[in-house]
């Protein structure tokens, strides 16, 4: 059986189809740290707990944590992939345990670029970034699925 000369509906159809699981691809979160710091990996418990307050450490190495602006995607999506939470309850969350003053919350950091400045410039700090911005400045030390 012959497809008509006039592929290009079919094209766009199929580009429509698998656009956002390419996009997806793109987009995906990477944890990041200093080249020096002496952490090769970190898991999502970890994570979570880091961004949560719960320590300040990954395996005896205590880590400056770093975050993105609350009106950021990616810190929404971060949020989502590690621990579940929206950036409402997340801000939330952290009020309650700063203004209790039992906790400071993560850095801020504006955008990605100067994510990257960060971490590169600190050892034992930690951020993330899509993995599109990436470079050998930094040290991966998780790819969020």
């Amino acid at each position: 059986m012959m497809l008509p000369m006039n592929n290009k509906p079919y094209l766009a159809f199929f580009f429509l189809l698998f656009l956002p699981i390419l996009n997806v691809a793109a987009d995906q979160i990477v944890i990041i740290t200093h080249p020096q710091t002496q952490i090769d990996n970190i898991n999502k418990k970890e994570l979570n707990n880091l961004y949560l307050g719960r320590t300040g450490k990954v395996r005896q190495t205590k880590v400056i944590l770093f975050q993105h602006k609350s009106d950021s995607t990616i810190k929404k999506e971060f949020l989502e992939k590690v621990n579940g939470m929206d950036i409402a309850k997340y801000e939330a969350f952290w009020a309650i345990l700063k203004f209790s003053g039992r906790k400071l919350p993560p850095y801020i950091s504006d955008n990605e670029q100067k994510m990257l400045g960060i971490i590169s410039n600190k050892i034992n700090s930690i951020g993330y970034i899509y993995k599109k911005n990436l470079n050998s400045s930094v040290k991966v030390l998780l790819e969020l699925p």
